[in-house]
């Protein structure tokens, strides 16, 4: 697939998920919810990735909440603009969160505490597109792509994302990493090879 038509199914997508109501993006995301706290995967694991989310994406914050209650180890994204990379802090109370690059919440410290990416037991990842057989397209800056690049078999990855968010088939270019399974508000989607 190439970068443009990339951009257009990613352009499209996020006009769809756009328009979801308010009301219909808290509904959805229960749903999701629920569908991934129910994982073996999400059960077994102690200390866990979570994006926080921006804009209209699934909402995670709540997922995050319930995930400290229940006593995950919970790590969430920083960018470094610099490098173009992010990296994970532990994130031990919702009221540290400050906003960061991009708008987008991370924890608020001067000097934050990187966790090894070798010390996650499963990475929550954002997208913009995702199909069934674990192909994502993301926002276009490639930040999770090169942050997984070395974790891909090492570590569970789940992508969360709306229905409307989900296509028959996304052509995979070298540097894009897929995720094992994909959870929607319709339910489970284990990626298919």
């Amino acid at each position: 697939m190439t970068v443009s038509q990339k951009e257009i199914l990613r352009k499209d997508i996020l006009l769809k998920r756009d328009s979801l109501q308010e009301t219909e993006r808290a509904e959805k995301s229960k749903k999701i919810q629920k569908y991934l706290f129910d994982t073996r995967e999400f059960n077994t694991a102690l200390k866990i990735a979570f994006f926080l989310n921006f804009g209209s994406e699934v909402k995670t914050f709540p997922m995050v909440e319930k995930a400290l209650q229940l006593g995950k180890e919970i790590v969430v994204p920083s960018c470094d603009l610099k490098h173009g990379k992010i990296y994970m802090s532990p994130l031990a109370k919702m009221d540290s969160l400050k906003k960061g690059k991009y708008g987008i919440y991370e924890v608020g410290m001067e000097k934050k505490e990187i966790v090894p990416a070798g010390a996650i037991d499963l990475i929550i990842v954002p997208g913009c597109v995702f199909d069934y057989q674990g192909s994502r397209i993301g926002y276009g800056k490639g930040y999770y792509d090169r942050f997984l690049k070395y974790l891909k078999g090492k570590v569970t990855l789940i992508g969360l994302a709306f229905q409307l968010q989900v296509v028959p088939l996304i052509p995979q270019d070298k540097n894009d990493i897929p995720v094992d399974i994909v959870i929607t508000e319709t339910g489970i989607h284990r990626a298919t090879t």
